[in-house]
């Protein structure tokens, strides 16, 4: 099963290790998570930089 990637040349590059574009064969199953972020259920961005990173660790 072979998964493509495209990034079309007219748009800016994506960052890091993204792709503009996924395309996944047919019957295959597909979990897309994106945009995870540190905040507590309450919306609010603990101090630390370790919680955060136990909360999207814990969502995904």
């Amino acid at each position: 099963m072979k998964i493509n990637k495209v990034n079309p040349e007219a748009i800016a590059a994506p960052v890091g290790q993204y792709s503009h574009v996924t395309i996944v064969p047919r019957h295959a199953e597909l979990v897309v998570l994106s945009g995870q972020v540190g905040n507590d259920k309450n919306g609010v961005f603990p101090s630390d930089i370790e919680k955060p990173i136990c909360i999207m660790h814990w969502r995904i």
